[in-house]
């Protein structure tokens, strides 16, 4: 049996669970939360009858092969049978083997930093896990050729931190093209076309209060790195404050 092209059947645990509550069984599904952006771990069933030749990156996955896959596959309008379910390709982020994660295409796992500590007079803040760099736990034979490194810390863009739990530690799960730059062996460098920016956007007062943040979304800089872009440290440039991570 094989099912459509970049579809693999993948089969889960136990899918309910039936708690008994004074004598009364209810039904709750402990496998899908559609408010919770996170992953499953299962085991493949059934194979598709071709990959798309785009899947160049990633170790062959067999049947029996166990794999981190998207939350979102195990919905109803997904299942196969009891505890088997539709999934597509792209819903598959890693193989398992031996205990050790392989992400594939594109994809690669961080362990999650926290921020410097904050002391303001006695009082002391410790630093809350960072929305903005990670260190490197996994990572695809594809995201290592493009110069990423096992044990470097990234800095990436925005919302790309999803938070998923494997063998019981918490991780990120994040995209190549979510890395900003690369720190190794304390220098930061950009990634790919990525550039480095020192914002020297003017800002106006209002009435003898000066602004602490611009009042337009276009900010103006000055490149320190231009990564691979071919453009001039030093250049002068505006860009669009939505698109830049602090």
């Amino acid at each position: 049996m094989r099912v459509a092209k970049n579809m693999f059947l993948v089969e889960v645990g136990e899918q309910f669970v039936r708690p008994e509550i004074g004598g009364f069984k209810f039904l709750v599904d402990t496998d899908f939360n559609p408010r919770i952006l996170s992953t499953r771990i299962g085991k493949i069933h059934t194979l598709p009858v071709a990959l798309d030749g785009e899947h160049l990156f990633d170790n062959e996955i067999k049947e029996g092969d166990m794999v981190v896959f998207s939350h979102l596959v195990c919905q109803n309008k997904n299942k196969f049978a009891e505890n088997i379910f539709f999934c597509k390709y792209q819903y598959i982020y890693a193989k398992i083997v031996n205990d050790s994660i392989t992400p594939f295409e594109d994809m690669l796992f961080c362990e999650p930093m926290h921020e410097d500590d904050i002391k303001i007079g006695c009082f002391e803040v410790k630093g809350a896990i960072s929305g903005k760099f990670a260190k490197v736990l996994e990572l695809s034979k594809h995201v290592k050729d493009q110069g990423v490194q096992k044990g470097d810390i990234i800095y990436f863009t925005k919302n790309a931190d999803y938070e998923i739990e494997l063998f019981g530690k918490s991780v990120l799960r994040m995209y190549l093209r979510n890395i900003i730059g690369i720190e190794r062996n304390g220098e930061l460098k950009t990634f790919r076309n990525k550039l480095l920016v020192k914002n020297i956007t003017k800002l106006k007062d209002v009435g003898q209060v000066k602004r602490i943040y611009a009042d337009t979304s276009l900010q103006t800089g000055v490149v320190i790195q231009s990564g691979t872009t071919g453009i001039a440290e030093g250049t002068e440039l505006t860009y669009l404050n939505g698109s830049a991570s602090a």
